[in-house]
């Protein structure tokens, strides 16, 4: 606002103190100027024209300006319009009742040109400063909504990557778990063809051979099953007790064909009649399928000669089950280890992930109150550690 904007209102019952006023202001020739002769007059003038600044008497008949300005002061709409009190009053006590009442200055009468002119000048000064502040605050707000929400959206895509990237390991996974499954049905029905053409058949044979193929069936079916529940229940937050063993197995049924094609082994110590925990079934298997995918990564570096090993341990104290997953690759540095759970961090290539799979295994077990904790020495190994509560008498 241009200081010729600047609107000021003058208040006083007495005429003449509202032209003395004016005269004096005219000498910057910048103002304009409205009046109102009483306290409810004040009010609702304010109330219309909204003016950058307000010249109060305090001693009027009806409502004085102590009452105008707790009535201005307590309207969201005018509370920060500047009030100056014009008073012949120069005891202390109603000096500061008038600063308690939200004021910002005084003016004594009679009135000192010099200092009316400069008082006026200060406080339309702040008013201008405060209205700038506000509307940089404004500004700056905005951007910030702006900034936060393009980095929310590109944390969504990259997050969608990541699940996108999960899915394809996933569906690796599945297809060399139903492969085994399948080859063993395409070579079951080979061999019933074969004996039908050379008449070889019996009954007996033709009864044995259909179980073996039903067993494969069957272990297909419960494949596909468990990864139609499994993709299903990812976005369910519904929490009960958990076997942790069953999600060690569940998790090895999609993706350990997968590794034993690597040249991955599993070393599994899975403690017997464990405590249940309490969280989400199929999130829990998707931070253990993190878990492996980083291990199984950790390990791409060694030649086929090279054991390539893979140790799942569950096991409880008094409090915690604990669920530990370690492998015998290149291991990670100190520095690393310090930023492992933070979101987009990875030491892989820009092509090989969005560094995200580790800080959502983090925000999973953080939603089930557990803890995750890293050990790792470079070049030789890294232990990944999950505990959770341990749900006691069950």
């Amino acid at each position: 606002m241009k200081n010729e904007d600047n609107v000021i209102l003058i208040v006083d019952d007495v005429s003449i103190n509202i032209q003395m006023i004016k005269e004096i202001l005219n000498e910057d020739n910048i103002y304009k100027f409205i009046f109102a002769t009483n306290g409810n007059q004040a009010v609702a003038v304010t109330r219309k024209a909204k003016p950058d600044l307000i010249l109060l008497d305090i001693i009027m008949s009806g409502m004085n300006g102590f009452e105008v300005c707790e009535v201005l002061k307590a309207s969201s709409e005018t509370a920060d319009i500047p009030i100056i009190f014009l008073t012949a009053k120069t005891e202390s006590e109603a000096i500061v009742r008038g600063f308690e009442l939200g004021a910002v200055d005084y003016i004594t009468k009679p009135f000192q040109k010099d200092e009316l002119l400069a008082r006026v000048r200060t406080h339309l000064k702040l008013r201008q400063s405060e209205r700038a502040l506000r509307e940089n605050k404004k500004n700056l707000e905005r951007l910030v909504q702006e900034e936060l929400e393009k980095r929310r959206k590109q944390e969504e895509l990259l997050i969608q990557k990541s699940k996108l990237e999960s899915l394809g390991r996933l569906a690796a996974g599945i297809a060399h778990e139903i492969n085994q499954p399948l080859a063993g049905i395409a070579m079951g029905v080979e061999n019933i063809l074969l004996r039908t053409v050379n008449k070889r058949i019996d009954k007996e044979y033709l009864k044995h051979e259909c179980e073996f193929l039903l067993q494969d069936v069957d272990r297909i079916k419960h494949i596909i099953e468990h990864i139609r529940i499994f993709s299903r229940e990812q976005q369910s937050v519904f929490f009960e007790n958990v076997d942790i063993k069953e999600v060690v197995e569940n998790a090895l049924l999609m993706v350990g064909k997968q590794y034993e094609n690597h040249n991955i082994k599993f070393l599994l110590e899975l403690e017997e009649n464990i405590a249940p925990v309490f969280g989400n079934k199929y999130k829990l298997e998707q931070a253990l399928l993190n878990l492996l995918s980083n291990s199984k990564d950790a390990l791409e570096d060694k030649s086929r000669s090279e054991t390539k090993l893979i140790k799942i341990r569950t096991y409880q104290d008094t409090e915690k089950i604990c669920l530990e997953v370690e492998d015998n690759g290149k291991g990670i540095s100190e520095e690393d280890v310090e930023k492992l759970f933070e979101p987009f961090f990875t030491t892989k290539s820009p092509d090989k992930g969005t560094g995200l799979g580790l800080s959502i295994t983090y925000g999973i077990i953080k939603e089930m109150r557990g803890e995750i904790s890293v050990q790792s020495k470079a070049g030789e190994y890294s232990r990944i550690k999950i505990s959770l509560p341990k749900i006691i008498n069950q």
